[in-house]
């Protein structure tokens, strides 16, 4: 499950979008995602504040989106 500001109803945000932030850039690197259906707040406890969760399907793939330069480009930050 992602923050539905990562994932849209299609797949991840696009460039230039607000909601266009590391995550999905990590995402979009190496991996095919699509949205699957929304997750209600009751589903939690407590219940989140705000935008809430999505299901989603990943896919490997093959080769990068894009170059990724350093394999550590896209490490943890800390």
């Amino acid at each position: 499950m992602l923050q539905k500001e990562v994932v849209g109803s299609h797949g991840p945000r696009q460039p230039g979008t607000k909601d266009y932030g590391r995550l999905t850039v990590m995402l979009a690197a190496v991996a095919e995602v699509k949205g699957l259906f929304d997750v209600g707040p009751g589903a939690f406890q407590p219940r989140p504040q705000g935008v809430g969760p999505r299901s989603c399907i990943f896919g490997p793939r093959k080769n990068p989106r894009f170059d990724i330069g350093d394999d550590g480009a896209l490490a943890h930050p800390w």
